[in-house]
């Protein structure tokens, strides 16, 4: 296929040649400026003090006594007598050295500074004026720099300008023909692949984007095929464990009737092994059957339902749990009634699956604790045993798939399922499980936290 669009050489070039333009276009702004300055008067061009000099010439030579007043304030000058003795001056003593040299042929002007005589009946004049071109005004010559200072600054201000707002407008147009790259990464990232991907102005973008194009194909062609692969797995456990639960159910019911007969003690111990570990085979078939549902969990169907609601369900569901297991629940609720995002079938399992927890790692017929506080954020639900708590191990782990926990958390009929699906649920509600211990360490502390006015 062929890829449409500029080549980034030539984009480059293209940015070369506008940040040429800019500079000629800024610069002939800031002459134009300077050129404007100049003709209203406030600055005055570099013969415009010579020229000054040359109108008041014979004044200053003709006037009967010498008045330092017919020279200009910006320029320097020395009255000498005939014999080389000075009356009056302005120069400092590196200027008037100047001056006497000039005045004796051993100086010349240069293309800054000039001197100039004005011959007078009772002696000499030198003055020394500047061939630049000066502000009008005293007080802006005292305090700026010198014209052509200014006009490089300005020169320089101007060419900065015109570089950042070339390169700002470049940068965008840039930043534009990026955001197809990203849009599409970001969608191939989180596997959402129903998007067409667009196109840019750049040629190497473009080759970017039909790679992640191809990329997207191959993905989703890779995840249907996993997805089919999955179900045809699921498919065939769910089938699996259904043909074993009858001929396991027969062999588990004809062992409980052959108990009933007369047997030996040798007989009578070997019908006990087989319902047994036929009890065992049930066990590990309804965690395959509870493993195969797992992947389920990630669709959930949220409604809006009152916190009252959902602690009345709770606090069924525990009290069902407790009678089951000849145990005494105490609670503790605090709520105010707040509306709450969720999906109760999922939240119910969860509880459940907590409470089941407990009621497993504590002693028999010790009391379970239940406590259900609302605040502005969440929903905290707190379930409480006394047993022997969570170990440093189980409180890193203890959510993690089939973890089984150590030696004095373990259980034969507990294939480590319980909080993994409990904190997956939490997670999809944008929940958190938290696991600790009583303060006394004399029971575990499995917190449920839901969020309270939500958008998911």
């Amino acid at each position: 296929m062929e890829i449409k669009g500029k080549s980034l050489k030539l984009i480059f070039f293209e940015y070369l040649i506008s940040v040429g333009l800019a500079l000629i276009v800024f610069i002939s702004i800031a002459l134009f400026v300077n050129e404007s300055l100049f003709a209203v008067g406030f600055i005055v061009p570099s013969n415009y003090t010579e020229n000054l000099i040359l109108e008041n010439k014979n004044e200053i030579a003709e006037s009967e006594s010498f008045d330092n007043s017919l020279i200009l304030d910006n320029t320097y000058y020395m009255f000498l007598k005939k014999d080389g003795k000075i009356l009056d001056t302005n120069m400092d003593k590196n200027r008037q050295e100047n001056a006497i040299q000039f005045h004796n042929g051993k100086l010349f002007n240069s293309e800054t500074s000039s001197y100039i005589e004005i011959a007078r009946g009772d002696g000499i004049v030198i003055i020394n004026y500047s061939l630049m071109p000066y502000y009008s005004n005293k007080w802006v010559r005292d305090n700026f720099p010198s014209v052509n200072v200014f006009l490089s600054i300005i020169i320089g201000i101007f060419c900065i300008l015109a570089i950042f707002i070339v390169t700002l407008l470049w940068a965008d147009k840039v930043s534009n023909n990026l955001k197809p790259m990203l849009k599409a990464s970001e969608k191939i990232a989180k596997k959402d692949l129903n998007f067409k991907i667009e196109s840019t102005n750049i040629k190497e973008f473009n080759r970017v984007l039909d790679g992640l194009n191809s990329m997207k194909i191959a993905l989703g062609e890779s995840l249907k095929k996993e997805w089919v692969n999955t179900q045809n797995r699921k498919n065939q456990i769910s089938a699996l464990t259904h043909d074993l639960k009858t001929p396991l159910s027969i062999v588990q019911g004809n062992a409980e009737l052959l108990k009933e007969t007369d047997l030996d003690k040798d007989q009578e111990q070997l019908v006990d092994y087989i319902i047994k570990n036929s009890k065992r085979l049930t066990d590990y078939i309804s965690t395959l059957i509870l493993v195969n549902k797992t992947d389920d969990l990630i669709k959930i169907n949220l409604k809006e339902i009152d916190s009252k609601v959902l602690v009345d369900e709770i606090t069924q569901i525990a009290d069902e749990i407790c009678i089951v297991n000849n145990r005494k629940i105490k609670k503790t609720i605090d709520i105010e009634n707040k509306k709450i995002m969720l999906d109760l079938d999922l939240i119910e399992r969860a509880i459940g699956n907590v409470l089941a927890n407990a009621m497993e790692y504590s002693p028999a017929g010790s009391d379970i604790e239940l406590s259900i506080i609302e605040n502005d954020n969440f929903l905290e639900i707190k379930v409480m045993d006394n047993g022997k708590g969570f170990s440093k191990t189980d409180l890193v782990n203890a959510t993690e798939e089939f973890y089984r926990g150590d030696n004095s958390r373990n259980s034969s009929i507990n294939f480590g399922m319980g909080l993994f699906i409990a904190d997956k649920i939490l997670n999809l509600h944008n929940g958190k499980l938290l696991l600790s211990n009583k303060k006394d360490h004399k029971g575990a502390v499995v917190t449920l936290k839901i969020p309270i006015n939500q958008n998911i």
